[in-house]
């Protein structure tokens, strides 16, 4: 993930530096059209357009179910998304892995075990101009999640049970569910947006059980345009997961970096 970060920086100043390193030096007459509406009069440019991203965030998260609950902080994860604009239609992707640890208070030595998570999300959705300054998407979104915990048994390969529920065992869900996303730009450089995915059907498999559950996430982010195709953005996420035997929430606090290829001012 690092190597993506990296990666995105020096394509972000590549970008940048084309855009604004051809100046002219003549004097000409002041222009007072700021730079996002010059690129607005082209029609194929709207609020939702081409993206990729990066994000640092921190996630506190609670697992668990009737046996057990787990909190804690799962800190410096990096994220990376994309998304794909092709006429009225968006493609969109996402990827975050993570480790993190478990700490378990009836035990003298922490932590007990850690696990890694991977989390992808793929998408395709219709775009609706509704004015000048909002813009609405909704359609697919397709989840997939693998949880895995360091727990084996040295000799028999086996997971120790340290909490006897199903957070001592690998498993993976899966599903479909409805996205939505509302964008709302009150000024060329701010921007606001809302975004609520439902899944009413993840398939849960692990070695103990296969059963179905729920889940419904919701992300809030401002958005800060520093020059045209460069984008801070701070933002807070929610996923609720909900089943016969799994009940957890994540509250993730982060920020981001956005590279709009279609926003940046050619000379």
């Amino acid at each position: 993930m690092k190597k993506i970060l990296l990666m995105f920086i020096i394509f972000t100043f590549l970008f940048t530096f084309k855009s604004y390193a051809e100046e002219e030096s003549t004097s000409q007459e002041k222009d007072t059209t700021t730079p996002l509406e010059e690129i607005k009069k082209d029609d194929n440019v709207g609020l939702i357009t081409n993206e990729f991203s990066v994000f640092y965030q921190n996630d506190y998260k609670i697992m668990g179910n009737d046996k057990i609950t787990v909190t804690g902080w799962h800190k410096n994860q990096l994220k990376a998304s994309g998304q794909l604009l092709f006429n009225t239609y968006l493609i969109k992707g996402a990827i975050i892995g993570s480790r993190y640890d478990f700490k378990l208070d009836r035990f003298s030595y922490n932590p007990v075990f850690s696990v890694d998570s991977f989390n992808g999300e793929a998408g395709a959705g219709y775009i609706w101009k509704i004015t000048d300054k909002i813009e609405i998407c909704a359609g697919l979104n397709y989840l997939y999640y693998n949880y895995k915990p360091n727990n084996k048994d040295e000799e028999s390969s086996l997971s120790i049970p340290y909490t006897n529920s199903y957070l001592d065992f690998e498993h993976t869900r899966h599903g479909l569910g409805l996205d939505f996303l509302f964008y709302w730009q009150p000024l060329d450089y701010l921007a606001l947006t809302f975004e609520g995915t439902g899944y009413p059907f993840l398939f849960s498999v692990s070695q103990e059980e296969s059963e179905y559950i729920q889940a419904f996430k919701s992300n809030i982010s401002l958005r800060y345009m520093v020059i045209p195709g460069f984008t801070l953005s701070a933002f807070y996420s929610n996923c609720l997961w909900f089943g016969s035997d799994i009940s957890e929430m994540d509250n993730i606090l982060g920020l981001g970096l956005t590279l709009s290829p279609n926003r940046i001012k050619e000379e």
